[in-house]
């Protein structure tokens, strides 16, 4: 199964255009996003009172942090930017009427509403940069059998995922989900 460009089961290895210089990472022929320009979407009510909200800005500082790192110069040999501050943290979104279970495909019907509503930019045409970090409160889960379980009582089999879809405008539109880190969420995925 592949998810975001990265596969399950053992790869392939392939050359050619946005295929890694060097490592061990298997490309599938998935998009890479060269220099990132980072958005920050936090879904569910809980992102609104105060606890939540200070969380929001040191998730947001930890972004801005990452792509002024050295870490960046390590993704260079994947194709993920050309090093140290070679991305660029854009703006933040909140959607705190997202609650319950998500399925990917209701991930895109969200995303794409915060789009039309204007809390997120149409990606840019042929998009190589833009990227949204959804960060997920305590109330929302993810069962997507397919590709992610995340935060429900039973199943769970990841800490986050990334993927892509096209817009109604036919761009891409790229998103990582990062589940909530509270304790239960954290117990569900791993039990022991």
């Amino acid at each position: 199964m592949k998810v975001g460009g990265v596969s399950k089961d053992k790869p392939a290895r392939i050359s050619g255009p946005g295929a890694p210089a060097h490592g061990d990472l298997g490309y599938n022929g998935g998009p890479t996003i060269s220099c990132p320009r980072i958005y920050a979407a936090f879904w569910g009510p809980h992102w609104q009172d105060a606890t939540h909200q200070a969380q929001s800005q040191r998730l947001i500082q930890f972004l801005k942090d990452l792509i002024a790192s050295d870490w960046m110069n390590i993704l260079s040999q994947y194709g993920g930017g050309t090093g140290k501050n070679s991305g660029v943290y854009v703006t933040d979104a909140f959607a705190p009427n997202v609650t319950g279970t998500l399925s990917d495909g209701s991930i895109h019907a969200t995303l794409q509403a915060q789009i039309n509503n204007g809390s997120l930019p149409e990606p840019q045409a042929k998009n190589t940069s833009d990227v949204v970090i959804i960060y997920l409160d305590e109330t929302v889960a993810v069962r997507d059998p397919n590709l992610a379980v995340m935060c429900e009582p039973s199943g769970d089999n990841a800490f986050g995922y990334h993927n892509y879809f096209t817009t109604s405008k036919g761009n891409n539109c790229y998103y990582a989900v990062i589940p909530s880190l509270s304790n239960s969420c954290i117990v569900n995925t791993c039990p022991s």
